[in-house]
């Protein structure tokens, strides 16, 4: 299929999407380049009619709130898609929270804290949407996003089959499940339980205040490697000295090794030369392969 075909089809669908659209704009680090077609997506019909007008000939993308990805300088080939609209909506039916997979943490968590449900606090200190946390089962302060789903709705990025996954099918483990990889979660299914409200706003402010005092603030991608079983990655990285390490605009954080900033005007590359850096001295001294947690989109050599 040609560029032209598909976009043919695109306006057939009356579905609004821009070519060569800057993705740094979209992202906490602010470094990248472009995508070849960008498309807020707005409902599930709208996503399906993409899938299959693009017949597996372009790559699927999905970009959530940016917090924990680097876009790579040369771009990004194929579709990147923005899930809003229907996408970001939360509703609350009887023992149980649907949510759209596009609903930034921060929205479920006001949400839960104004029906005084409880378990959804550690969110409040993970950037980012629920389909990013659903795909790397995220977590912090001891609870993980799986301690809540109920069951998860998605679609596959090559003919457009939805499904349902109970909780048990998702098989969670430490950042990751072990759904197929070719599925763009639509919409969470999570447990509602009642709580004491002033116990759930207290929760909020610790985890909030913990965040802000332990982890930057500005341009950053958010934890970049996963720590290695019974290890911590920031303490192996600072173990080295790589603290406020800097290769040209970025650095590794100073406050938090495991975080790198986009200080002064940093490009992706830059980013992935201090990762490279650090999974090769890590290797070295401690014999240990550090993975990323941090998603990356594009073509990259850090590896």
């Amino acid at each position: 299929m040609s560029d032209s075909a598909f976009r043919d089809l695109l306006d057939k669908f009356q579905i609004f999407y821009k070519t060569q659209y800057y993705l740094s704009s979209l992202t906490w680090l602010k470094t990248g380049g472009k995508a070849e077609f960008y498309i807020r997506v707005i409902n599930l019909e709208t996503l399906k009619n993409i899938i299959l007008s693009n017949k597996n000939h372009f790559s699927i993308h999905i970009i959530g709130a940016g917090s924990n990805v680097i876009v790579s300088d040369l771009g990004v080939k194929g579709i990147t898609i923005k899930l809003i609209g229907d996408f970001t909506q939360i509703q609350l039916e009887y023992d149980r929270i649907i949510v759209g997979a596009g609903c930034l943490n921060f929205n479920l968590v006001k949400f839960a804290q104004a029906n005084s449900l409880s378990g959804f606090e550690f969110l409040s200190g993970i950037p980012g949407t629920l389909g990013g946390a659903i795909s790397t089962n995220a977590g912090a302060y001891g609870s993980e996003i799986k301690d809540l789903i109920l069951c998860v709705e998605a679609i596959d990025n090559i003919e457009g089959k939805l499904y349902k996954f109970e909780k048990d099918e998702c098989q969670f483990s430490y950042r990751s499940n072990n759904l197929p990889k070719n599925l763009i979660f639509t919409k969470l299914h999570l447990r509602a339980v009642k709580g004491d409200r002033l116990k759930i706003n207290s929760k909020i402010q610790d985890f909030n205040n913990f965040r802000s005092r332990k982890q930057p603030k500005n341009k950053t991608c958010g934890s970049v490697f996963l720590n290695p079983p019974n290890m911590k990655a920031w303490e192996l990285i600072d173990s080295l000295g790589l603290r406020n390490k800097i290769i040209g605009g970025a650095k590794i954080s100073d406050i938090h090794c495991n975080f790198i900033q986009n200080f002064h005007n940093a490009k992706s590359q830059d980013v992935f030369d201090l990762i490279k850096l650090v999974k090769n001295m890590v290797k070295k001294h401690h014999k240990i392969n550090l993975d990323l947690e941090v998603k990356i989109l594009g073509n990259h050599n850090i590896n």
